[in-house]
């Protein structure tokens, strides 16, 4: 024990005392000082999968560099106890000067630093990255304060900082004087359109805090004048998965004002268009829904309606066959302000879907409510040449077990007028066998029926 308790001793020297390169291993790992013990573990988890030797495109010697600084970092924040020693150490540096970025043109023991002077000089230059942390924020702080041409190219430079800490910094302060209404003739806009584009390592922790600023401006009607939406569209089109899903949950919890559905309906556009499955399979969903909750809406934009009725389009064309089949089912599951002509002119075009399971889909879900009977006439006689047997057996079930009337009837005239000979003959005579089923006993044998469709499957596929 003595030994072990030796070794810590000297383990936590070495993170104290600064035997070990110097480096911000929040910022190695990608992650900020507030983050919990389990982002912690997920950034290196990510990282470590990134720039392992046997799995990173690198050559091997920088994969292993990279993995000794990444490991190296996780080896001090995993652990609560030597995290807290290494914060101690952090802010110690904060408060003193102390360069921990590893040096810089500028060496942060000069204390005759004059930011005022440099502030009146900068000129755009590239020079500002090599200031220390401390320093960079201290200017982030001048530039916002002061405002103005200088200040809002001063922080254009910051919004591209290689560091996290300091985009995060320029993130938070620029808000927070969004909130107060003190702009200072900032270019939030440009900054925060800037920080969206951020594509580096662990940016979603950049984007989770652009989208918690704007969660917060959601609550004022003008969103204090920023461009909300534009910013969504670069993250929606640009940022990682991670963040993508971010953003549908952001927009789908805005609401509260007459002007978000516009906002609403053409971040979805953009999602709907994503090359994630499960990402666009909630997209169709929450689009749904927000076409749904139109209807208690006071006033409705009609725009939006088509915007909706556009989007619901796009899925009905979408690659994944499972997402398509989905699509008259959610379009049934909810009553949404979509009027008759629109679900005709959605549900008509899928009846001639190429897969036989988007063409089932269409089926079931029409027969099971009523949107009107001529609309359900309609796209039933769409099928009255189709000759996939599944598409057939489907139909059948319909025109026996159906618990509604009109559908029962309108697919059996379907299957009567049906062109081929002996699937026409073989529907009748089944249909004519159970027509005087009772409800009850109907609804008992649909579960079943499947079974007994069995023998006309040779049939059907013929």
């Amino acid at each position: 024990m003595r030994k072990i308790g030796f070794l810590f001793c000297i383990f936590v020297s070495i993170v104290c005392f600064g035997v070990l390169a110097e480096a911000n291993y929040y910022e190695v790992l990608g992650v900020s000082p507030n983050s919990s013990q389990e982002e912690i573990k997920r950034a290196y988890r990510t990282l470590a999968q990134q720039f392992h030797p046997d799995k990173s495109t690198l050559p091997a010697d920088q994969a292993n560099a990279e993995m000794a600084k990444i490991n190296e970092a996780n080896g001090v924040l995993k652990d609560p106890k030597t995290r807290r020693l290494y914060d101690g150490r952090l802010e110690n540096r904060i408060h003193t000067g102390h360069n921990f970025t590893g040096g810089g043109a500028n060496d942060s023991k000069d204390t005759r630093f004059d930011y005022n002077k440099y502030y009146e000089n900068f000129n755009g230059s590239v020079e500002i990255y090599t200031l220390d942390l401390l320093k960079r924020r201290m200017l982030a702080t001048l530039a916002v304060t002061r405002g103005g041409k200088k200040g809002s190219q001063i922080l254009l430079m910051l919004a591209r900082d290689p560091s996290l800490a300091i985009r995060s910094y320029v993130l938070a302060f620029i808000m927070d004087r969004v909130i107060l209404r003190e702009w200072n003739d900032i270019n939030v806009q440009e900054t925060l359109e800037t920080l969206a584009y951020d594509s580096s390592q662990m940016s979603h922790q950049l984007h989770r805090d652009i989208l918690k600023a704007i969660t917060n401006l959601n609550t004022v009607s003008d969103f204090r004048g920023v461009n909300v939406q534009e910013i969504l569209k670069i993250l929606a089109v640009s940022a990682p998965l991670i963040t993508r899903e971010d953003v549908l949950k952001t927009v789908v919890d805005m609401g509260g004002f007459f002007d978000r559905t516009n906002i609403q309906m053409n971040i979805l556009s953009i999602l709907a268009l994503d090359q994630d499955f499960d990402l666009r399979k909630e997209v169709l969903r929450e689009t749904i829904n927000l076409l749904a909750s139109m209807r208690n809406m006071e006033t409705i934009n009609l725009s939006d309606v088509s915007m909706g009725n556009t989007i619901i389009q796009i899925f009905t064309k979408d690659s994944s066959v499972e997402i398509r089949t989905l699509v008259p089912f959610y379009l049934f599951d909810k009553l949404t302000i979509m009027s008759e002509n629109d679900r005709f002119s959605i549900l008509s075009g899928m009846a001639l879907d190429s897969h036989p399971k988007v063409r089932i889909s269409v089926i079931h879900n029409v027969s099971r409510l009523t949107i009107g009977d001529s609309i359900v006439e309609k796209i039933l006689n769409l099928f009255v040449k189709d000759t996939d047997w599944k598409v057939i057996l489907e139909l059948l079930k319909v025109a026996v077990y159906s618990d509604t009337k009109t559908a029962r009837s309108i697919t059996s005239q379907v299957l009567k007028d049906h062109p081929d000979v002996e699937i026409r003959n073989q529907a009748i005579e089944y249909i004519r066998a159970n027509q005087n089923i009772s409800d009850d006993r109907r609804k008992l044998l649909l579960r079943s029926c499947e079974s007994k469709f069995k023998r006309f499957k040779n049939l059907f596929k013929n």
